[in-house]
């Protein structure tokens, strides 16, 4: 028990007010709190993905997050992480940490989505990513997503006009 409560306040807490609701009110009020407490953590934990600025280890080919590594970066490319499938909870907060990441850089031509640890994309996140893409084009640069499965291409994602690179099957 220690061990859960000392990884995670998360499944702590879902499960420490379970315990007390099922207690208090009994065992179908308690499973029901704690399967909607738990929807709700985990809906809140991934509609505010982990977004990290990367750049290029010097030397190498690899590219790791700019707060905890030191890197080479360029002022007219931003490259982006993102830690998350993209879909409905976490699409609007995908284009505001995107227009931030603009407006603090202001010289960035471009936008390029590191994509490997994205496992989805619905309909509402590639909303978010044409809408982000046509205000780019306006500017006349670029959104690339880049390390994405083969699996999201649906016939509608090959016919759009984003630069996608860097794509590959896995298995």
């Amino acid at each position: 028990i220690n061990r859960v409560f000392s990884s995670s306040i998360s499944p702590a807490s879902s499960r420490a007010s379970t315990i007390v609701v099922t207690l208090c009110f009994g065992v179908e009020i308690g499973i029901v709190s704690g399967v909607v407490l738990s929807l709700i953590m985990f809906l809140y934990r991934t509609s505010r993905p982990h977004i990290a600025k990367v750049g290029q280890v010097p030397g190498t080919e690899h590219y790791r997050n700019e707060d905890r590594h030191i890197v080479i970066s360029s002022n007219k490319v931003i490259c982006l992480r993102i830690d998350e499938s993209l879909y409905f909870p976490n699409a609007r907060f995908l284009e505001d940490t995107i227009y931030k990441f603009i407006i603090n850089n202001k010289n960035a031509k471009h936008i390029i989505i590191m994509c490997s640890a994205v496992n989805y994309i619905d309909s509402s996140a590639l909303e978010s990513l044409e809408f982000i893409n046509n205000r780019l084009m306006k500017k006349k640069s670029f959104l690339i997503l880049f390390f994405l499965f083969s699996l999201f291409f649906s016939d509608s994602v090959k016919a759009n006009y984003w630069l996608i690179i860097g794509t590959y099957r896995q298995g």
